[in-house]
């Protein structure tokens, strides 16, 4: 869905009663991934968005808890919307990088809201609370514009959010990758 299609069909749909959970799910049935979270698109414009997934058993770890891999997911759904409203059509944001700081164990409904500046050239911050207003994770999406980036072939004139991930061949040095090592030293990065 391009960024034009996506919110035309926001305005329109969330003036209707009923229309921002339509608008909700017919998204989520675009990505598959966030189906179990059954996020509700609360806002949408241009480099903003802000979602809300109620509490669930569904979503919940063995402590009871929110997950933090639900947590993180929300996080990413929450960063690609307001990244692709803010895009010009035609363009589409993939996600190089994900970074989640879970500041208390969730419980309850959640509520993400990101804005994105473009031209800051960083990773969209998405911060998550409770319903109840307590400040639960926050989740830095590093992304890019660049298909090719997207898929592994190193940053590219677009990327926001910072080095490359490291890969298979790789060797770790202090924490940090470098190319053109051996396979054998994959290991380190286990």
């Amino acid at each position: 869905m391009n960024t034009s299609t996506l919110l035309e069909r926001w305005r329109r749909q969330q003036r209707l009663p009923g229309g921002r959970r339509l608008f909700s799910h017919a998204l989520a049935r675009v990505v598959p991934f966030v189906m179990r979270l059954k996020p509700m698109v609360l806002e949408l414009d241009a480099g903003r968005a802000m979602v809300r997934v109620s509490d669930r058993r569904a979503i919940h770890n063995h402590l009871g808890q929110i997950s933090p891999s639900a947590v993180m997911t929300l996080g990413e759904y929450t960063g690609l919307l307001a990244i692709n409203a803010g895009l010009t059509a035609g363009e589409t944001a993939h996600v190089t990088s994900l970074n989640l700081e879970v500041l208390r164990p969730g419980c309850g409904g959640l509520v993400a809201e990101c804005r994105v500046d473009r031209a800051e050239g960083a990773p969209a911050r998405v911060r998550i609370v409770s319903e109840s207003g307590a400040e639960q994770a926050i989740v830095l999406v590093g992304w890019t514009t660049d298909a090719e980036a997207a898929l592994g072939g190193g940053p590219a004139a677009g990327s926001h959010g910072g080095e490359r991930e490291p890969r298979v061949g790789d060797s770790v040095d202090r924490g940090r990758a470098s190319e053109g090592s051996s396979p054998k030293d994959a290991s380190a990065l286990l």
